[in-house]
């Protein structure tokens, strides 16, 4: 990513896109839940930023969360969207691992991808076309690394959240179900009501 000059509204609002994830032409490198909070906190502080409102969806839910535990000092609120607490079960891991390794053998097979518009977005959403075309343009190193971000993240202790954090999730979401939502909700200290959405 690309920065140019530090932040001068207070209500300015920055992007952190990893590496322009998903169609960065290089290698990703360590995008491990680890590093990539490391890297966001320092993008804060490089912009001049002394703490912000982060705002994560799915993933980037895993990473905000990390940072408010490992940079609290950065965060002064959360904004977390269709993202979740925990690690996924050894069965669900096997069956990404099988998604995987079909779709860089076989360049993104249509059924594939039909699976992953369906998941992530609702089945006629008119933008999924231009998402595939992204996916298609993944590189395997690529791809291999926003999956091991995936899979390798631990279980986030946001009983140790101590900033305000506001969780938004659609009742129909496919990938994650809402009861995940309600669950990590109780499990933060401060008021964080989830505010589901329909669809």
């Amino acid at each position: 990513m690309e920065v140019h000059s530090p932040v001068e509204d207070p209500n300015d609002v920055s992007e952190y896109d990893a590496e322009k994830h998903p169609v960065w032409s290089g290698n990703l490198g360590d995008r491990s839940p680890i590093t990539t909070p490391q890297r966001l906190a320092a993008l804060t502080a490089f912009l001049g930023i002394s703490s912000a409102i982060l705002a994560g969806m799915s993933q980037g839910g895993f990473l905000a969360m990390r940072c408010a535990l490992v940079h609290p000092e950065r965060v002064r609120a959360l904004i977390l969207i269709a993202t979740q607490t925990g690690t996924d079960d050894p069965t669900m891991l096997q069956g990404y691992n099988k998604m995987l390794d079909a779709w860089i053998a076989n360049k993104l097979p249509e059924e594939i991808a039909t699976t992953l518009k369906h998941v992530i977005f609702s089945p006629d959403w008119p933008g999924s076309a231009a998402w595939k075309e992204k996916w298609s343009a993944m590189t395997a190193p690529n791809l291999l690394g926003a999956f091991d971000t995936l899979v390798r993240r631990d279980d986030i202790k946001v009983s140790a959240i101590r900033v305000p954090t506001l969780i938004i999730h659609g009742d129909a979401d496919a990938a994650i179900p809402l009861a995940k939502a309600e669950a990590m909700q109780a499990s933060i200290p401060k008021p964080a009501e989830p505010e589901p959405k329909r669809g």
